[in-house]
């Protein structure tokens, strides 16, 4: 059974004009010239809907899709390769070994895969669809070998409101439109926490904004416990700090950083200068009325 708060088709799909357009393009020229469909690389933040995006994809060009999350073992590998028409979805490929994703090369440019007991499969019929949040930790070699790479766009408060409806309306909770406004700010651009929040009302069967937001750990402008650790980080750090100290006193990746970033950027809570991360008044502010 797929996931109901899931978009189904493009229609459905709310935002990101440009990639829907790109990709749709590619699927109907591949069902037109009768060929095989290109392979796929998706980029972008957790939780932006890349999954979804396969899924719509498979309907679209009416072949099944296999989903996969890095790494797997070289029999599963094999077996995949084994299959015919079919398109493979790779999640997470960032986290295949610089060796592994080097085994990918010849089978994305040439169909056929070589093991390393002399083992050869040749497989010229399936499209991949790699996705990944930490691009950086993909070898240049294979991002190269995927012939479209759509880049995802952030997603603004408006749109979070009509996919939060979306949502709670296909699990059969509709939600007020000047809720759903206050709720989709709350989402920080990510679909996933509105999917988060849609089941937290539903459960509590509640339109209460604050008690929603306080059982999901959100302020109403989408931050949640690591935007405000980060901001006390930094503000201890004499409110200037560099990307490895914060990750070493977070504990967490350097990816897991820059995705922290991304919302205190938008809302105006810091500032990337020459000297490292900065918090600017804004960020004092947040830290004055969220903060422990």
């Amino acid at each position: 059974m797929g996931d109901k708060y899931r978009a189904e088709t493009w229609k459905d799909y709310i935002g990101q004009r440009k990639l829907k357009d790109r990709l749709s393009i590619e699927i109907e020229a591949a069902k037109s010239h009768d060929e095989k469909l290109p392979h796929i690389f998706l980029h972008g933040p957790p939780g932006c809907g890349k999954t979804t995006i396969a899924n719509i994809i498979s309907d679209e060009i009416e072949l099944p899709l296999l989903s996969y999350v890095m790494p797997i073992k070289p029999i599963v590998l094999r077996q995949i390769l084994f299959q015919e028409h079919c398109l493979v979805f790779l999640d997470e490929i960032h986290r295949l070994s610089n060796k592994q994703q080097e085994e990918f090369l010849t089978i994305l440019e040439d169909g056929y895969y070589q093991a390393d007991n002399g083992l050869r499969i040749e497989n010229d019929t399936l499209t991949f669809i790699g996705a990944t949040t930490e691009q950086d930790k993909v070898i240049k070699p294979l991002i190269d070998r995927f012939e479209v790479r759509p880049k995802f766009e952030e997603y603004s408060d408006r749109q979070m409101a009509r996919i939060l409806m979306a949502m709670a309306k296909r699990v059969g909770y509709p939600i007020e439109p000047d809720v759903a406004e206050a709720l989709g700010r709350a989402t920080g651009g990510t679909p996933r926490n509105a999917k988060a929040i849609v089941n937290m009302a539903r459960n509590l069967d509640t339109d209460d904004v604050g008690l929603i937001l306080q059982k999901c750990a959100l302020t109403p402008d989408g931050f949640d416990e690591y935007h405000i650790e980060y901001l006390q980080v930094l503000q201890k750090s004499g409110t200037l700090a560099g990307l490895e100290l914060l990750a070493s006193h977070l504990q967490l990746s350097k990816s897991s950083i820059l995705d922290l970033e991304r919302l205190l950027v938008k809302r105006g809570a810091i500032q990337h200068t020459k000297a490292g991360r900065q918090m600017t008044s804004e960020g004092y502010k947040i830290l004055k009325e969220h903060g422990k």
